[in-house]
């Protein structure tokens, strides 16, 4: 009528054995009504034990043990049956059916089989699994007392919480986690790995299908030569200009200007730079020319030389979406807050790379609570953060200027996430292109910015 508590570990300092027995000893120091009711059954199997750290490790487990046995042993009970090496598969299923509790509290660990192993054996009689939150494991098997390893406190009380759990709460705990462990097999494992490589493959194909060379630009140019009346859209960070340190040093290039201006001297061109820039600095930087715009992602447009504002209410910002950025910006050295007239954008291209992904996320989640109780929008960009209204974005400035002019031939380049709103909204017969990584919402892709005005170049030659 004794409980079985069971632990199964190689030789290993990352298997956390010292601390589950100091944990282990605690219980029983501080629940002495469990004395002769409770052992642990602990499985060490020999490994690497020639080497002098893994030595001194089965030294002090021989100690921990002894020690604990010394103390608490008594005529007919002893606290823990300590076995030093490997069972065979069948004892180990033997060991998983008797056991009532498995402890399983490594330190670090990738997955765990033994975890599994004991769910999987127990049918008639159900067990109680314990498993450290550092297993990977852990993150399928929510349904165990999930505990820190390193915290004894917490190997004790889990201890006691499997010992008081009702025989229907221990049923319903192990079938969702049975069920859950019967689907996830390793043949499974291995068609998903596989199926995986032959979509990644196919994704490949369909990149280089996708990247323009000779044959594409071909194609797109002999569309463009035919057409009566085009429409281009253009981005500018990350596509017309370079990504710099500094975004106020990201001006127009002599090249790029001449040729903005040689593709909007066409008549039958109408070309508009859809930018996230606000309205002032695209004005400033070309200056003089006869262009149209879009800025700050649809907030603002220019026509026939005019700016027009598609936002009417002044942006009042939120105290509390301005204090999560700075906070983020103290945290992320290299980081910087832009405000527009009509959003937020948090700056982190000089950031540390590990950093800036570990921050971005952080902010991301800061922020949800806020910008849904205001109804704002977070873009997460090209090494920025934006937040804004949810009303316009670069895809609804392409749906108005498609709606006052019928035309046979429609560009959109861009390179970030936000550009993937115009490629959405193109008439079936558009051209997008995408500058950088691929992205399945467009027909084509330039991997490198520099590319860009050759391409440009050579479209309308």
């Amino acid at each position: 009528n004794k409980t079985v508590i069971l632990s199964v570990d190689r030789l290993d300092y990352s298997k956390g054995i010292l601390h589950r027995l100091e944990g282990y000893a605690q219980f029983l120091d501080n629940h002495s009504e469990y004395h002769e009711k409770v052992s642990l059954a602990m499985i060490v199997v020999p490994s690497r034990d020639n080497v002098d750290m893994y030595a001194d490790l089965k030294t002090k487990i021989d100690q921990s043990i002894g020690e604990i046995n010394g103390k608490y042993s008594m005529l007919g009970w002893t606290p823990i049956y300590y076995f030093y090496r490997g069972f065979s598969f069948e004892e180990l299923i033997a060991m998983y059916d008797i056991a009532d509790i498995a402890l399983v509290t490594p330190l670090r660990d990738g997955m765990n089989l033994v975890a599994k192993e004991y769910l999987a054996t127990k049918h008639d009689k159900p067990g109680v699994l314990i498993l450290s939150e550092m297993a990977g494991a852990a993150i399928e098997l929510p349904e165990a007392i999930i505990i820190n390893p390193n915290d004894t406190d917490q190997i004790e009380s889990s201890i006691l919480a499997a010992l008081h759990m009702p025989e229907a709460e221990k049923k319903q705990r192990l079938q969702s986690m049975q069920k859950r462990i019967s689907t996830q097999t390793v043949q499974k494992w291995a068609n998903d790995f596989v199926k995986e490589l032959q979509s990644i493959k196919a994704q490949n194909q369909e990149i280089l299908q996708k990247i323009v060379g000779r044959r594409q630009l071909n194609q797109i140019k002999s569309a463009y030569d035919e057409a009566s009346a085009r429409l281009i859209l253009l981005d500018y960070d990350g596509t017309l200009a370079p990504f710099v340190k500094r975004p106020e040093d990201a001006v127009p290039s002599r090249r790029l200007l001449d040729l903005i201006k040689e593709i909007s001297s066409d008549e039958k061109n109408k070309v508009v730079i859809n930018s996230g820039r606000n309205h002032q600095v695209l004005d400033k930087w070309f200056k003089g020319m006869d262009l149209d715009f879009a800025a700050e992602h649809g907030m603002f447009y220019k026509e026939n030389g005019k700016w027009h504002k598609n936002l009417q209410e002044e942006m009042v910002w939120d105290d509390e979406i301005i204090d999560i950025i700075e906070h983020t910006i103290d945290k992320t050295p290299r980081s910087s807050m832009e405000q527009k007239n009509a959003s937020l954008v948090w700056h982190y291209r000089n950031v540390d790379v590990w950093l800036a992904e570990l921050r971005a996320q952080q902010l991301v989640n800061a922020l949800i609570g806020p910008c849904r109780r205001l109804n704002l929008q977070i873009v997460p960009g090209n090494k920025i953060v934006e937040i804004k209204p949810p009303d316009f974005n670069k895809g609804s400035e392409v749906l108005r200027r498609l709606e006052q002019a019928d035309y046979d031939f429609v560009l959109a380049i861009g390179d970030d996430t936000t550009d993937e709103d115009m490629f959405r909204v193109l008439p079936p017969d558009g051209i997008s292109i995408k500058v950088g990584n691929f992205s399945p919402a467009a027909k084509y892709r330039i991997p490198l910015q520099s590319s860009v005005i050759p391409f440009l170049t050579n479209l309308i030659q």
